[in-house]
Protein backbone atom coordinates (compact mmCIF):
# COMPACT_ATOMS: atom_id res chain seq x y z
CA UNK A 1 0.00 0.00 0.00
CA UNK A 2 1.30 3.33 -0.65
CA UNK A 3 0.64 7.13 1.85
CA UNK A 4 1.57 10.49 0.53
CA UNK A 5 4.25 12.59 2.23
CA UNK A 6 3.87 16.71 3.08
CA UNK A 7 4.79 17.61 -0.64
CA UNK A 8 2.42 15.04 -1.89
CA UNK A 9 4.45 12.08 -2.86
CA UNK A 10 3.70 8.86 -2.52
CA UNK A 11 5.78 7.25 0.18
CA UNK A 12 6.08 3.03 0.25
CA UNK A 13 4.35 1.67 3.72
CA UNK A 14 5.63 -2.50 4.22
CA UNK A 15 2.89 -4.77 4.98
CA UNK A 16 3.26 -6.49 8.08
CA UNK A 17 5.38 -9.36 7.38
CA UNK A 18 3.53 -13.21 7.84
CA UNK A 19 6.23 -13.88 10.46
CA UNK A 20 8.71 -12.42 11.85
CA UNK A 21 12.69 -13.17 11.16
CA UNK A 22 13.02 -14.32 14.81
CA UNK A 23 10.33 -16.72 14.53
CA UNK A 24 10.87 -17.92 10.97
CA UNK A 25 14.76 -18.43 11.76
CA UNK A 26 13.41 -20.94 14.95
CA UNK A 27 11.07 -23.09 13.37
CA UNK A 28 12.55 -23.23 9.78
CA UNK A 29 15.09 -26.05 11.67
CA UNK A 30 12.73 -27.58 13.46
CA UNK A 31 12.26 -31.31 12.83
CA UNK A 32 8.64 -31.49 13.33
CA UNK A 33 6.12 -29.35 11.37
CA UNK A 34 5.09 -25.80 12.47
CA UNK A 35 3.28 -24.22 10.91
CA UNK A 36 1.04 -20.44 11.17
CA UNK A 37 -2.69 -19.84 10.59
CA UNK A 38 -5.07 -17.32 9.90
CA UNK A 39 -7.85 -17.01 11.90
CA UNK A 40 -9.60 -18.00 9.30
CA UNK A 41 -8.25 -21.33 9.34
CA UNK A 42 -5.67 -20.55 6.09
CA UNK A 43 -2.26 -21.79 6.22
CA UNK A 44 -0.08 -18.45 6.52
CA UNK A 45 3.25 -20.07 7.03
CA UNK A 46 4.30 -23.30 6.76
CA UNK A 47 8.03 -24.47 7.56
CA UNK A 48 10.25 -26.56 4.83
CA UNK A 49 9.61 -29.97 6.97
CA UNK A 50 6.29 -30.26 6.08
CA UNK A 51 7.35 -31.77 2.69
CA UNK A 52 8.83 -34.50 4.56
CA UNK A 53 5.36 -35.43 6.96
CA UNK A 54 2.93 -34.99 4.17
CA UNK A 55 4.63 -34.49 0.75
CA UNK A 56 3.75 -31.09 -0.05
CA UNK A 57 5.99 -28.17 -0.35
CA UNK A 58 5.19 -25.08 1.94
CA UNK A 59 3.72 -22.89 -0.91
CA UNK A 60 1.68 -25.63 -2.12
CA UNK A 61 -0.80 -25.51 1.20
CA UNK A 62 -0.20 -21.47 1.97
CA UNK A 63 -3.41 -19.69 1.68
CA UNK A 64 -5.51 -23.20 1.62
CA UNK A 65 -8.07 -23.83 4.49
CA UNK A 66 -5.99 -26.91 6.77
CA UNK A 67 -9.62 -28.12 7.71
CA UNK A 68 -9.86 -29.46 3.97
CA UNK A 69 -7.49 -31.41 4.40
CA UNK A 70 -8.17 -33.32 7.18
CA UNK A 71 -10.12 -36.32 7.54
CA UNK A 72 -13.81 -36.14 7.11
CA UNK A 73 -14.30 -37.23 10.71
CA UNK A 74 -11.94 -35.48 12.30
CA UNK A 75 -12.40 -31.87 10.84
CA UNK A 76 -15.45 -31.18 12.12
CA UNK A 77 -14.24 -31.59 16.33
CA UNK A 78 -10.79 -29.73 15.49
CA UNK A 79 -12.63 -26.91 13.46
CA UNK A 80 -14.92 -26.19 16.58
CA UNK A 81 -12.01 -26.17 18.88
CA UNK A 82 -10.26 -23.77 16.75
CA UNK A 83 -13.50 -21.41 16.42
CA UNK A 84 -13.69 -21.76 20.84
CA UNK A 85 -10.25 -20.62 20.92
CA UNK A 86 -10.14 -17.69 18.44
CA UNK A 87 -13.41 -16.03 19.75
CA UNK A 88 -12.15 -16.06 23.30
CA UNK A 89 -9.30 -13.57 23.83
CA UNK A 90 -8.76 -15.09 27.87
CA UNK A 91 -7.68 -18.12 25.62
CA UNK A 92 -3.82 -18.32 24.81
CA UNK A 93 -3.53 -22.37 23.60
CA UNK A 94 -5.87 -25.10 21.87
CA UNK A 95 -5.28 -27.50 25.01
CA UNK A 96 -3.73 -30.69 24.94
CA UNK A 97 -2.27 -32.63 22.05
CA UNK A 98 -4.80 -33.98 19.35
CA UNK A 99 -4.42 -36.13 16.90
CA UNK A 100 -5.83 -36.06 13.63
CA UNK A 101 -6.09 -37.57 10.04
CA UNK A 102 -4.20 -35.45 6.99
CA UNK A 103 -4.53 -36.11 3.66
CA UNK A 104 -1.09 -36.75 1.90
CA UNK A 105 -0.30 -35.51 -1.17
CA UNK A 106 -0.16 -39.01 -2.84
CA UNK A 107 -4.10 -39.45 -1.63
CA UNK A 108 -3.24 -41.95 1.86
CA UNK A 109 -3.97 -40.32 5.59
CA UNK A 110 -1.20 -39.88 7.49
CA UNK A 111 -2.02 -39.34 11.65
CA UNK A 112 -0.56 -36.44 12.91
CA UNK A 113 -0.59 -35.10 16.63
CA UNK A 114 -0.28 -31.07 17.28
CA UNK A 115 -0.57 -28.51 20.11
CA UNK A 116 -1.30 -25.01 19.13
CA UNK A 117 -0.78 -21.50 20.73
CA UNK A 118 -2.17 -18.57 19.72
CA UNK A 119 -0.15 -16.08 18.19
CA UNK A 120 -0.74 -12.32 19.85
CA UNK A 121 -1.17 -9.86 17.49
CA UNK A 122 2.49 -7.38 17.39
CA UNK A 123 4.80 -7.01 14.96
CA UNK A 124 2.77 -9.95 12.42
CA UNK A 125 -0.84 -10.51 12.75
CA UNK A 126 -2.42 -12.54 14.99
CA UNK A 127 -2.73 -15.79 14.01
CA UNK A 128 -2.22 -19.96 15.39
CA UNK A 129 1.07 -21.42 15.59
CA UNK A 130 0.69 -25.15 15.51
CA UNK A 131 3.66 -28.05 16.03
CA UNK A 132 2.72 -30.97 14.62
CA UNK A 133 4.41 -33.96 14.26
CA UNK A 134 3.77 -37.48 12.40
CA UNK A 135 2.93 -40.23 14.31
CA UNK A 136 1.55 -42.64 11.77
CA UNK A 137 4.12 -45.55 12.55
CA UNK A 138 3.46 -45.38 16.46
CA UNK A 139 -0.74 -44.97 15.36
CA UNK A 140 0.32 -48.04 13.15
CA UNK A 141 2.09 -50.07 15.61
CA UNK A 142 -0.76 -49.59 18.63
CA UNK A 143 -3.21 -50.96 16.32
CA UNK A 144 -1.05 -53.79 14.86
CA UNK A 145 -0.71 -54.91 18.53
CA UNK A 146 -4.29 -55.04 19.66
CA UNK A 147 -5.24 -56.98 16.31
CA UNK A 148 -2.18 -59.85 17.07
CA UNK A 149 -3.67 -59.55 20.94
CA UNK A 150 -7.44 -60.26 19.09
CA UNK A 151 -5.71 -62.65 17.25
CA UNK A 152 -4.48 -64.79 19.49
CA UNK A 153 -7.56 -64.52 21.74
CA UNK A 154 -9.48 -66.06 19.00
CA UNK A 155 -7.17 -68.24 17.89
CA UNK A 156 -7.08 -69.67 21.60
CA UNK A 157 -10.86 -70.30 21.68
CA UNK A 158 -10.55 -71.86 18.17
CA UNK A 159 -8.20 -74.52 20.16
CA UNK A 160 -10.80 -74.47 23.21
CA UNK A 161 -13.32 -75.23 21.05
CA UNK A 162 -11.61 -78.20 19.00
CA UNK A 163 -10.56 -79.85 22.11
CA UNK A 164 -13.95 -79.87 23.57
CA UNK A 165 -15.43 -82.84 21.63
CA UNK A 166 -14.84 -85.73 19.01
CA UNK A 167 -18.21 -84.52 17.21
CA UNK A 168 -16.56 -82.84 14.31
CA UNK A 169 -20.55 -81.20 13.29
CA UNK A 170 -20.70 -79.98 16.73
CA UNK A 171 -17.09 -78.13 16.35
CA UNK A 172 -17.73 -76.65 12.64
CA UNK A 173 -20.29 -74.39 13.72
CA UNK A 174 -18.68 -72.88 16.62
CA UNK A 175 -14.92 -72.61 14.50
CA UNK A 176 -17.18 -70.94 11.45
CA UNK A 177 -18.44 -68.46 14.39
CA UNK A 178 -14.97 -67.72 15.32
CA UNK A 179 -13.00 -67.46 12.31
CA UNK A 180 -15.46 -64.76 10.73
CA UNK A 181 -14.13 -62.44 13.80
CA UNK A 182 -10.76 -62.90 11.65
CA UNK A 183 -10.98 -63.22 8.40
CA UNK A 184 -14.23 -61.76 6.46
CA UNK A 185 -16.44 -63.61 4.53
CA UNK A 186 -19.52 -64.55 3.01
CA UNK A 187 -19.52 -68.18 2.89
CA UNK A 188 -16.92 -70.33 4.52
CA UNK A 189 -16.97 -74.28 3.44
CA UNK A 190 -14.70 -76.85 4.61
CA UNK A 191 -14.00 -79.86 2.01
CA UNK A 192 -12.55 -84.26 3.09
CA UNK A 193 -10.27 -85.01 0.09
CA UNK A 194 -10.57 -88.91 -0.41
CA UNK A 195 -6.79 -89.80 -2.19
CA UNK A 196 -8.83 -93.10 -3.62
CA UNK A 197 -11.29 -91.11 -6.06
CA UNK A 198 -9.10 -87.67 -6.15
CA UNK A 199 -12.04 -85.72 -5.27
CA UNK A 200 -13.24 -84.41 -2.34
CA UNK A 201 -16.31 -83.87 -0.34
CA UNK A 202 -18.13 -80.87 1.23
CA UNK A 203 -18.54 -81.40 4.62
CA UNK A 204 -19.76 -78.38 5.93
CA UNK A 205 -21.08 -74.76 4.68
CA UNK A 206 -22.28 -71.68 6.34
CA UNK A 207 -23.49 -68.38 5.00
CA UNK A 208 -24.59 -67.60 1.32
CA UNK A 209 -25.61 -70.45 -0.60
CA UNK A 210 -24.31 -71.72 -3.96
CA UNK A 211 -26.87 -73.91 -5.63
CA UNK A 212 -24.30 -76.44 -6.53
CA UNK A 213 -22.03 -76.38 -3.34
CA UNK A 214 -23.81 -78.08 -0.43
CA UNK A 215 -22.25 -80.41 2.40
CA UNK A 216 -22.43 -83.87 0.46
CA UNK A 217 -21.35 -82.90 -3.04
CA UNK A 218 -18.52 -84.20 -4.60
CA UNK A 219 -17.10 -82.47 -6.64
CA UNK A 220 -14.03 -82.94 -9.30
CA UNK A 221 -11.20 -80.87 -8.26
CA UNK A 222 -10.34 -80.01 -11.80
CA UNK A 223 -10.53 -76.17 -12.42
CA UNK A 224 -10.89 -75.41 -8.98
CA UNK A 225 -8.76 -73.48 -6.18
CA UNK A 226 -8.33 -77.07 -4.49
CA UNK A 227 -6.13 -78.16 -7.12
CA UNK A 228 -4.64 -75.13 -7.21
CA UNK A 229 -3.36 -75.29 -3.48
CA UNK A 230 -2.80 -79.17 -3.53
CA UNK A 231 0.03 -78.55 -6.57
CA UNK A 232 1.46 -75.12 -4.31
CA UNK A 233 0.47 -76.81 -0.87
CA UNK A 234 0.14 -73.18 0.00
CA UNK A 235 -2.96 -70.68 0.01
CA UNK A 236 -4.41 -69.48 -3.35
CA UNK A 237 -6.22 -66.46 -3.86
CA UNK A 238 -8.46 -65.64 -6.77
CA UNK A 239 -9.72 -61.89 -7.21
CA UNK A 240 -9.81 -59.36 -9.47
CA UNK A 241 -10.98 -60.58 -12.36
CA UNK A 242 -13.98 -60.30 -14.79
CA UNK A 243 -15.94 -63.68 -15.36
CA UNK A 244 -14.00 -64.56 -18.90
CA UNK A 245 -10.59 -64.46 -17.07
CA UNK A 246 -12.33 -66.41 -13.96
CA UNK A 247 -13.69 -69.02 -16.90
CA UNK A 248 -10.60 -69.47 -18.38
CA UNK A 249 -8.50 -69.79 -14.97
CA UNK A 250 -10.89 -70.96 -12.43
CA UNK A 251 -14.43 -72.37 -14.45
CA UNK A 252 -15.58 -74.61 -11.60
CA UNK A 253 -16.00 -70.90 -9.19
CA UNK A 254 -18.41 -69.38 -12.43
CA UNK A 255 -21.12 -70.28 -10.70
CA UNK A 256 -20.53 -68.62 -7.32
CA UNK A 257 -19.23 -65.68 -9.55
CA UNK A 258 -22.92 -65.27 -10.67
CA UNK A 259 -24.37 -65.26 -7.42
CA UNK A 260 -22.26 -62.51 -6.56
CA UNK A 261 -19.14 -63.44 -5.18
CA UNK A 262 -15.85 -61.34 -6.07
CA UNK A 263 -13.22 -62.61 -4.28
CA UNK A 264 -11.83 -66.39 -2.75
CA UNK A 265 -9.37 -67.79 -0.46
CA UNK A 266 -8.65 -71.06 -0.55
CA UNK A 267 -6.39 -72.76 1.71
CA UNK A 268 -5.33 -76.25 2.51
CA UNK A 269 -5.55 -78.39 5.29
CA UNK A 270 -2.83 -80.26 6.41
CA UNK A 271 -2.24 -83.27 9.39
CA UNK A 272 0.47 -85.32 10.01
CA UNK A 273 1.64 -84.72 6.36
CA UNK A 274 -1.75 -85.49 5.00
CA UNK A 275 -4.08 -83.47 2.85
CA UNK A 276 -7.07 -83.51 4.71
CA UNK A 277 -9.04 -80.90 2.19
CA UNK A 278 -9.92 -77.45 1.11
CA UNK A 279 -11.14 -74.86 3.53
CA UNK A 280 -12.64 -72.03 1.05
CA UNK A 281 -13.72 -68.49 2.15
CA UNK A 282 -15.78 -66.24 -0.53
CA UNK A 283 -16.99 -62.90 -0.32
CA UNK A 284 -18.72 -60.36 -2.28
CA UNK A 285 -16.37 -57.80 -1.68
CA UNK A 286 -13.61 -56.63 -4.40
CA UNK A 287 -10.17 -57.80 -3.38
CA UNK A 288 -11.18 -58.47 0.08
CA UNK A 289 -8.06 -60.97 0.83
CA UNK A 290 -4.55 -60.72 0.99
CA UNK A 291 -1.72 -61.50 2.31
CA UNK A 292 -2.87 -61.35 6.12
CA UNK A 293 -6.00 -63.54 5.48
CA UNK A 294 -3.44 -65.91 3.62
CA UNK A 295 -1.72 -66.30 7.18
CA UNK A 296 -4.75 -66.83 9.49
CA UNK A 297 -6.30 -68.96 6.98
CA UNK A 298 -3.31 -71.39 7.01
CA UNK A 299 -2.95 -71.08 10.76
CA UNK A 300 -6.63 -71.93 11.24
CA UNK A 301 -6.97 -74.36 8.75
CA UNK A 302 -3.98 -76.19 10.71
CA UNK A 303 -6.13 -76.55 13.62
CA UNK A 304 -9.20 -77.83 12.16
CA UNK A 305 -7.78 -80.11 10.09
CA UNK A 306 -6.43 -82.04 13.74
CA UNK A 307 -9.97 -81.63 14.58
CA UNK A 308 -11.38 -83.65 11.64
CA UNK A 309 -8.17 -85.60 11.51
CA UNK A 310 -8.98 -86.90 15.65
CA UNK A 311 -12.63 -87.51 14.46
CA UNK A 312 -11.93 -89.31 12.05
CA UNK A 313 -9.63 -91.95 13.99
CA UNK A 314 -12.22 -91.55 16.99
CA UNK A 315 -14.71 -92.64 14.73
CA UNK A 316 -12.54 -95.94 13.13
CA UNK A 317 -11.75 -96.33 17.16
CA UNK A 318 -15.70 -96.68 17.84
CA UNK A 319 -16.34 -99.20 14.74
CA UNK A 320 -13.21 -101.09 15.94
CA UNK A 321 -14.56 -101.25 19.48
CA UNK A 322 -18.09 -102.12 17.91
CA UNK A 323 -17.02 -104.73 15.81
CA UNK A 324 -15.10 -106.10 18.75
CA UNK A 325 -18.05 -106.50 21.03
CA UNK A 326 -20.24 -107.99 17.94
CA UNK A 327 -17.26 -110.49 17.57
CA UNK A 328 -17.17 -110.68 21.42
CA UNK A 329 -21.02 -111.80 21.41
CA UNK A 330 -20.91 -113.86 18.44
CA UNK A 331 -18.12 -116.00 20.21
CA UNK A 332 -20.14 -116.30 23.39
CA UNK A 333 -23.05 -117.46 21.60
CA UNK A 334 -21.48 -119.80 19.80
CA UNK A 335 -19.94 -120.89 23.20
CA UNK A 336 -23.28 -121.43 24.33
CA UNK A 337 -24.43 -123.72 21.56
CA UNK A 338 -21.31 -125.65 21.80
CA UNK A 339 -22.49 -125.94 25.27
CA UNK A 340 -25.71 -127.39 24.71
CA UNK A 341 -24.87 -129.06 21.88
CA UNK A 342 -22.36 -130.95 24.05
Amino acid sequence: MTISDSTGKPTAVDAPPVIGPQFRALIETALDVMAVLNYDGTFRYLCPSVQRAVGYLPHELEGKRAFDFMHDEDAPVLREVFQSVISDPDTDTVGDPRSFRFRHKYGHMVVLEAVSTKLLEGPEPPGIVVNARDITDRVQAQEDLRKAAEEAEVIAEIGRIISSTFDIDNVYGLFADQVKKLIHFDSLSIGIYDEETKRFRISYWSGFTVDTRRPGTVIDPTGTLTEAITTAKAPQIAQGMNKEELRNKYPYLINSYEAGMRSWLACPMFNRGEFIGPLMFQSRKENAYGEREMILGERVGRQISGAIDGSRLFAELKTTESDLARHAVERAEAATQSEAIA
